[in-house]
């Protein structure tokens, strides 16, 4: 849906919270995607000056590389 609007943003946000799926689910597999998406919602992030998101993109490349625990998403509202 967020690529059919092309919204850079919003596709930016859709891979961080696919990725920390991938992450908590660390089943075989997913480990590629789960490396892979993180890093590119953080060049978005930058690319936008979307501090926020960059820095969640940033623990989440974290987590997926093993070197810290995946951060939880807030709840929705």
């Amino acid at each position: 849906m967020n690529c059919q609007i092309r919204s850079p943003l919003w596709i930016a946000h859709t891979q961080h919270d696919y990725a920390h799926m991938l992450v908590l689910r660390n089943q075989t597999g997913g480990n590629d995607k789960a490396l892979e998406l993180p890093e590119r919602a953080l060049l978005t992030a930058q690319q936008l000056g979307v501090t926020a998101l960059g820095n969640k993109a940033r623990a989440l490349k974290l987590a997926a590389e093993g070197a810290a625990r995946p951060p939880a998403l807030p709840e929705p509202a």
